[in-house]
C-alpha cells in the first residue's frame, strides 16, 4: 500500500461510550501494512484526552480533532496533503442508524478518493474496500467493489502473534489467572459472565474501567 499512496487519512472516533478498540484496530493496522508514521494523518471525533493516550504511546503525529463529524475539514485538509486514501473505523451505534454511514463514506467517494472501512456485517457500504472482521452466519450484500470477512482481519497487536511460545510458559495449576473483558456490550454479556465467576468458590479480584454499565 505505500508503493500507491503517499500519505494516509484515519477517520475514528473515540469516548467513554464507544470505547477505544477502533482506535486502537487502526494503530495496528497500520503496523501491519508498515506505513510510515509521516504519512498518517489521523482525524479523530470525541474523547482528546484517551486519544492522546493511545497516540502517544505509537509516537504518532499529525492529529486532527473534529468537533462534529467535521466532513469539509477532513476534505480540505486531505487536498491540500494530497491525501487520496481514507481508513474509516466508525462503525458504531452512532453511525449504523439509516443510511449514515454510507451517506458519510459516499460524501468522501464523490470527491475522487479511495476508502477502506471496517464495516458492520448488517450494514452496507459502498466502500472499495470493506472489511468485516467478525464471525457472523449472515453477512448482508456490500455495493462496495471488495469485501473481506472473518475474526482473522480482526488486526490483533503483534505481541497476540506470539501464542505458541506463550503456551509452553503457561503453567498447569496457575495460582493467578487475569481474565480481560471489553468491547461494545449493548445486551450485556460482560455483565452476565462476571455474575457466573464470582457465584464460583473461587477467590477474584475484579477490576473495572469506566465505560461499564453500572446498572448491570
Amino acid at each position: 500500500m505505500n508503493n500507491f499512496f503517499d500519505s494516509i487519512a484515519l477517520r475514528v472516533d473515540v469516548s467513554k461510550n464507544i470505547g477505544i478498540g477502533h482506535l486502537i484496530r487502526l494503530t495496528n493496522f497500520v503496523k501491519f501494512l508498515k506505513i510510515s508514521k509521516k504519512k498518517l494523518f489521523w482525524f479523530i471525533k470525541g474523547d482528546k484526552t484517551m486519544a492522546n493516550k493511545i497516540l502517544k504511546k505509537n509516537n504518532l503525529k499529525n492529529i486532527f480533532f473534529l468537533k462534529e463529524r467535521g466532513k469539509y475539514k477532513i476534505l480540505n485538509t486531505i487536498k491540500k496533503k494530497n491525501i487520496n486514501l481514507i481508513i474509516f473505523d466508525i462503525s458504531h451505534k452512532s453511525y449504523l442508524i439509516g443510511n449514515k454511514l454510507n451517506n458519510y463514506l459516499n460524501f468522501f467517494k464523490k470527491n475522487d478518493l479511495k476508502i477502506v472501512s471496517f464495516d458492520h456485517p448488517h450494514k452496507k457500504t459502498n466502500s472499495d474496500l470493506s472489511i468485516m472482521p467478525y464471525t457472523f452466519k449472515n453477512y448482508k450484500n456490500t455495493k462496495n467493489n471488495l469485501k473481506i470477512k472473518g475474526h482473522k482481519y480482526f488486526i490483533f497487536p503483534k505481541e497476540f502473534e506470539q501464542t505458541s511460545k506463550l503456551k509452553k510458559k503457561i503453567k498447569k495449576n496457575p495460582e493467578n489467572i487475569l481474565i480481560s473483558l471489553g468491547g461494545t456490550d449493548p445486551k450485556n454479556v460482560i455483565a452476565n459472565i462476571l455474575n457466573q465467576i464470582l457465584s464460583s468458590n473461587l477467590n477474584f479480584k475484579v477490576k473495572i474501567l469506566y465505560g461499564f454499565n453500572k446498572k448491570a
